[in-house]
């Protein structure tokens, strides 16, 4: 959820929501005009319905259908078969979720709560109690607050404690009740820690972790400047992987995920050599990112598939994972204007998949499995 929070396209409608807006209430209002006019469920778009069907992350583990959580970025990229932002029960409310944190709604009055075959969002902002679901964002009535109590939850997740499947008594679901919506002196984070018996759940310092970030800007500050090996920090660190930033501590994560990554194995079974694999590279992807500040993060080949564009380093992860699922042993290699892999003791560049006789640049960054 905290990644949600750095993405150019949560702080973009964090602005444009707030623009002739008086009060928060006006922001709410003006987020639920947003999302209902640009925001999609991904089994609502034709070419991405069934379980799960085709949408580019879906799978099936253990004979029950499963999904990657996307990002803003990769919802926005999606628009490209769909017409609007698009995303699952999970990814709509954390992105929504973070365009209220944007505008100054406390991180720890955010709640997302899962069912089981669904997730809403809850958000306290101005006062008010609203709920999330999917591209509809409501303040909670006494209808909905009917609904809400009807339901039986698995886990809630915050920006700072994830707890499913383990409260109070080991009870493995939980109800809410009429207490929860007349406590209003607790954040909603400390109300659900109560109310499932869950608190010792909580890892987190108030000297560290602010009540709120306010903007973009305070998300860096709180996700990029904090050191690796400040524990209860930990969910600032995945953030960073989430986010899918070049400047974390083991970069080898993206080749594991894009390796892993359904797409890339259904690719992998279509080629052959290691000619192969750079020539459908070559004529199947164009030049790009998904990520506005793409200098600084890096696409999973999973994602150079589905939206056909990468930068050279994008491109080369892709290649490498390609590599990797055929049996051979790679090296990739990230310059400041250009990225090789090695294999088979050659050398190709990114820019034209070409054998070159050596690596020109400046090495920023090498990675191998």
């Amino acid at each position: 959820m905290l990644a949600f929070l750095l993405e150019p396209l949560s702080n973009k409608v964090a602005e444009e929501v707030r623009l002739d807006a008086d009060n928060e209430q006006q922001i709410a209002i003006n987020i639920s005009r947003w999302a209902k006019n640009n925001l999609i469920h991904t089994q609502q778009v034709e070419a991405f319905k069934g379980q799960p069907g085709d949408d580019p992350w879906g799978a099936y583990n253990s004979g029950q259908p499963v999904w990657k959580k996307v990002i803003p970025s990769e919802m926005l990229a999606k628009s490209m078969y769909s017409g609007k932002i698009t995303g699952k029960c999970e990814a709509l409310p954390s992105f929504l979720a973070s365009i209220f944190v944007l505008n100054g709604a406390k991180l720890d009055d955010v709640i997302l709560l899962r069912l089981h075959s669904h997730n809403i969002g809850l958000v306290r902002f101005g006062g008010k109690l609203y709920i999330i679901n999917n591209q509809s964002v409501m303040p909670v009535d006494e209808k909905r607050k009917s609904w809400i109590k009807e339901q039986t939850y698995l886990g809630f997740f915050s920006y700072s404690v994830s707890v499913y499947h383990d409260f109070r008594n080991g009870d493995k679901e939980f109800k809410i009740d009429d207490a929860f919506f007349n406590t209003e002196d607790n954040s909603l984070l400390d109300t659900f820690l109560n109310m499932t018996g869950t608190r010792d759940k909580l890892v987190k310092d108030e000297n560290v972790y602010p009540n709120a970030v306010g903007n973009r800007d305070g998300a860096f500050s709180l996700i990029f400047n904090n050191s690796d090996s400040v524990g209860v920090l930990k969910n600032c660190v995945l953030a960073r992987y989430a986010y899918q930033s070049l400047y974390v501590k083991n970069p080898e994560m993206y080749l594991k995920a894009s390796i892993k990554a359904p797409k890339t194995l259904e690719l992998a079974n279509m080629l052959g050599s290691k000619e192969d694999i750079f020539g459908w590279i070559k004529n199947h992807v164009s030049y790009g990112s998904i990520f506005e500040d793409s200098s600084e993060r890096i696409m999973t080949g999973d994602q150079v598939i589905v939206f056909k564009k990468g930068s050279l380093k994008d491109q080369a992860v892709l290649a490498f994972s390609l590599l990797k699922l055929k049996g051979y042993n790679p090296e990739m290699v990230i310059t400041e204007k250009n990225a090789f892999i090695r294999v088979d003791n050659d050398t190709y560049e990114a820019k034209t998949w070409d054998k070159v006789e050596s690596i020109e640049g400046k090495v920023f960054l090498k990675m191998s499995l």
